[in-house]
């Protein structure tokens, strides 16, 4: 049991935001979505094989989702601020590493690996706890909406402006130029329009609530989820057998 004091006021209103959080997911996702563009020209200029493109993707897959988590709790503990703008810039020391990709291990460590971990660290996990958290309960489900539905417009917007960028110069220049444009989007959102990424969880927390919160951390959590799914495991035959 932790003792939280009161709330710091926001200096922003929720709109802003709103437009902070639709900013980063716009960006962020929108580039994730453009690595498909890049299959003809990476396999004439690497030498490789569309399975091992494939293979880089998958794994950014995988790395994405198991990043999440953890830049959520870390999140939670420094500040979404921080997490942000550590991924942002991981995001575009990524890009700019498979825009000088020769060798078949450089793109599967940077367009895998290290690309998604960034875009963990970067995107939903982060953005839309800080947007919850400053939210009311009246608005949050609108705000969070919001927030995730401007995630699939940025797929809107940047592959045709890619593909433009990829016919007027070369798909190393591309990516470049996606990886700064992450940096700088992220980075001002995070650091300009909404104050309160920089805070942490506990700071967000209403003085009247904050003698009742329980700050159990990461693993208690874990075992919490670990627990419940053996139970669900464990029923879940029971249950079949019974509805026959």
């Amino acid at each position: 049991m932790v003792t939280v004091t009161q709330s710091r006021p926001t200096k922003r209103p929720l709109a802003l935001i709103v437009v902070a959080g639709s900013a980063i997911t716009s960006i962020v996702i929108g580039v994730r979505i453009t690595f498909g563009l890049y299959l003809d020209p990476v396999i004439e200029t690497i030498g490789t094989d569309r399975g091992t493109y494939a293979l880089a993707i998958a794994i950014q897959n995988l790395m994405w989702g198991a990043s999440q988590p953890v830049a959520g709790a870390i999140a939670d503990r420094f500040g979404g601020a921080r997490v942000l703008a550590v991924g942002a810039v991981a995001y575009m020391g990524s890009m700019l590493i498979m825009a000088s990709a020769t060798t078949t291990g450089v793109l599967l460590l940077s367009a895998g690996f290290l690309v998604g971990m960034s875009t963990g660290a970067a995107s939903f996990a982060v953005v839309l706890s800080a947007v919850g958290r400053i939210a009311p309960p009246e608005r949050r489900s609108m705000a969070l909406g919001v927030v995730t539905a401007m995630g699939s417009v940025g797929q809107f917007v940047l592959v045709p402006a890619t593909e433009r960028l990829l016919d007027a110069t070369t798909w190393q220049t591309t990516v470049a130029v996606l990886g700064v444009a992450v940096l700088g989007v992220v980075v001002a959102s995070a650091a300009i329009f909404a104050p309160a990424f920089r805070g942490r969880a506990t700071d967000h927390i209403p003085a009247d609530a904050a003698g009742g919160v329980d700050d159990r951390g990461l693993r208690h959590e874990l075992r919490r989820a670990s627990s419940t799914a053996r139970t669900c495991c464990s029923t879940w035959p029971s249950s079949c057998a019974a509805s026959t």
